[in-house]
């Protein structure tokens, strides 16, 4: 069992802020970190000098396209964008008029 006694288990306490009174609940703690530190210490023997560290679960990339000029000049552009405005149903000036997102009631 790894070494853990109730002076260190007071202090873990007292860096957790946690106020434990109950001697059973105590005991139980104690058994409970101790083996979970024996458990660390089992890893701990594990040979890992061949394995590679690990920066996520896995090796996959995002593929992302690479973003085309749509139009070849300003003319085709302008064109386009004449196109789109003249479908909207009601326009201000340059801009595209919607109904209110926000009304007063």
């Amino acid at each position: 069992m790894a070494e853990i006694n109730e002076k260190s288990l007071e202090h873990l306490l007292s860096l957790a802020r946690i106020e434990e009174a109950d001697p059973k609940r105590r005991e139980k703690l104690l058994k409970d970190l101790s083996k979970i530190l024996d458990y660390f210490n089992e890893l701990n023997e594990v040979n890992t000098q061949d394995v590679e560290p690990l920066s996520g679960g896995t090796f996959l990339s995002d593929i992302i396209r690479n973003d085309k000029e749509k139009y070849r000049n300003a003319d085709e552009h302008k064109k386009q964008r004449d196109i789109s405005i003249n479908q909207f149903p009601k326009k201000e000036n340059d801009y595209l008029k919607i109904p209110p997102v926000f009304t007063d009631q």
